[in-house]
């Protein structure tokens, strides 16, 4: 059984920034209007859009329209998929992070080092 989990093991859709913050959001949050995603980025239509169409093809997440006072929104739900996918990465990057102190020393300029190394 191997300490953490490997970098290559993670999700990579989700390891994107702008996506893992966009599911974040959703998984802390609930259902968003696309606008509301936008600025909470603070980035384009374009690339919002880029990040959701890949978000939606992979299943993590789905989209209604909805008539509002303002006229008509876009919705945007994290689906079961999503939510199973997202606490997995969650769960491995707890892992990848997570460091047996037993098995390192901190030296007097603040770096780690593995107890028994000589660096």
């Amino acid at each position: 059984m191997h300490e953490g989990t490997p970098i290559e093991d993670l999700n990579p859709d989700l390891l994107n920034p702008k996506r893992l913050v966009i599911m974040s959001i959703l998984y802390v949050s609930g259902p968003k209007m696309e606008v509301d995603l936008m600025r909470a980025l603070e980035i384009s239509w374009g690339d919002l859009d880029s990040n959701l169409r890949r978000l939606r093809e992979r299943g993590y997440v789905s989209s209604r329209k909805a008539l509002t006072l303002k006229g008509p929104r876009t919705i945007i739900s994290i689906t079961e998929r999503g939510i199973n996918e997202y606490a997995k990465l969650v769960e491995g990057l707890k892992q990848l992070l997570q460091l047996d102190t037993n098995n390192f020393t901190v030296d007097s300029k603040s770096r780690m080092q593995k107890k028994g190394s000589r660096n």
